[in-house]
């Protein structure tokens, strides 16, 4: 569900760049942060559901070469997470509207440590570690 209502604000936010006669216009930047907005913190949801669903496949000493692959698996899945959550900026800058881009860089990179910082407290109450993943 998060990530359907995610792709329609993406959406949206392009359609509007897109169709808005002037997007330079304060009330257009106005909306498309708001939207922008909208979309990291559906983003920041999103990442919290698949950290708190990955934690509750919960394994009793799974083989090696499966937790390497989990392991593997959650740490692209969050890069693709950062790199998504980042699109809006880079299609900010490419439409010449520096300030949004910036504005929506700086939440987004806010958004993206908190996210971290929740991720990581998630996978230390439920005993999981990256680095032990990867060195098995």
């Amino acid at each position: 569900m998060l990530s359907l209502i995610s792709g329609f604000t993406f959406t949206t936010i392009i359609f509007l760049l897109y169709w808005l006669p002037d997007p330079t216009s304060l009330l257009a930047q106005i909306t498309l942060l708001f939207l922008t907005i909208i979309f990291s913190l559906l983003l920041f949801l999103l990442v919290w559901q698949t950290v708190i669903v990955m934690g509750l496949y919960d394994v009793r000493n799974p083989p090696s070469r499966e937790k390497w692959e989990l392991t593997v698996f959650n740490l692209i899945l969050f890069v693709i997470f950062f790199l998504w959550g980042l699109t809006p900026t880079l299609i900010f800058f490419l439409w010449n509207l520096v300030y949004l881009a910036l504005a929506a860089a700086i939440m987004w990179i806010l958004i993206f440590i908190f996210s971290e910082r929740v991720a990581r407290a998630m996978r230390k109450r439920l005993g999981w570690s990256i680095r032990e993943g990867l060195k098995s």
